[in-house]
């Protein structure tokens, strides 16, 4: 879904920001953005202040938005 130079964004505790340890970045060449929240939910205006859209080549795209359900890192919630 995501290819090298681009993003994706998450909530900060989320397996794939905290457990990953940066693989994404070592492996695929892709960046990751975060967003916090205490029991991981998805807040959709921050969703949209963080989406980048394609803005040209010096800027980086954002291609996926991952959202854990059931979210380890914030005790097995399970996400509306």
């Amino acid at each position: 879904l995501v290819q090298p130079g681009q993003e994706v964004i998450c909530e900060a505790s989320a397996h794939i920001a905290r457990a990953e340890l940066g693989a994404h970045a070592a492996y695929s060449g892709i960046t990751m953005r975060t967003w916090f929240h205490p029991r991981g939910p998805v807040d959709l205006a921050m969703l949209r202040q963080m989406h980048a859209p394609d803005l040209g080549p010096f800027f980086v795209r954002t291609a996926a938005i991952s959202v854990e359900c059931t979210h380890n890192f914030a005790g097995g919630a399970v996400l509306p």
